[in-house]
């Protein structure tokens, strides 16, 4: 429903759960670790350059997920190719 918003040219984000884009069954451990740890984030001169693994490892721990590994690299590859670079951009343009 908002992508189609989206496509007509009304942006912003969705103003309720139920715009929201559930994640795949595959993904639910990932998402679940990340929206716990996604503010755990390593700091440079002005901006985020990586989302701490100790933090991402203790609650897999913490969770008992059974694919540690593989839930591991999917919360890296979310924080590294979507999270940071909207936090920095973010930053950049206040």
């Amino acid at each position: 429903m908002w992508a189609e918003r989206n496509e007509r040219g009304i942006e912003g984000d969705p103003p309720c759960n139920d715009c929201r884009v559930e994640p795949m069954p595959e993904n639910a451990d990932a998402h679940r670790v990340f929206n716990i740890v996604r503010f755990q984030l390593i700091l440079g001169p002005g901006s985020a350059f990586d989302i701490r693994h100790d933090a991402i490892w203790r609650m897999i721990d913490e969770l008992k997920i059974k694919k540690r590994l593989e839930c591991f690299e999917k919360v890296c590859l979310l924080a590294s190719q979507w999270w940071i670079p909207k936090l920095n951009e973010k930053s950049e343009a206040e």
